[in-house]
């Protein structure tokens, strides 16, 4: 977990995609990565609707598991959700409806 922040966002959001598609609940994974998120300028302007949509699928499945996560979660959901907004109009449907979901 110390690792995180060497991560690039790709590598992000497919770990966390990995782990939520295999229905693994890591809390203090997706902790690190949900407040690594909501502290990073520059993690947020390289974010793009891909690994939007994946992030916040595997947030929501996360929570759907019911994460000890929760609270870093929702801090980087809020975070996220102007970066939400000025990508909504480059969404797939599919990718819109991870996205839609999640909120």
């Amino acid at each position: 977990l110390e690792l995180l922040p060497e991560f690039k966002l790709q590598e992000l959001s497919i770990t966390c995609w990995s782990f939520a598609r295999l229905h693994a609940r890591y809390d203090r994974l997706f902790s690190g990565v949900a407040t690594h998120l909501a502290t990073s300028q520059q993690l947020l302007l390289q974010i793009h609707p891909q690994g939007m949509a994946n992030l916040l699928w595997a947030f929501e499945k996360q929570l759907a598991m019911g994460s000890g996560a929760t609270d870093p979660i929702l801090t980087a959901l809020r975070v996220l959700i102007p970066r939400c907004l000025a990508l909504l109009k480059q969404l797939k449907p599919q990718e819109f409806a991870c996205v839609f979901r999640a909120l």
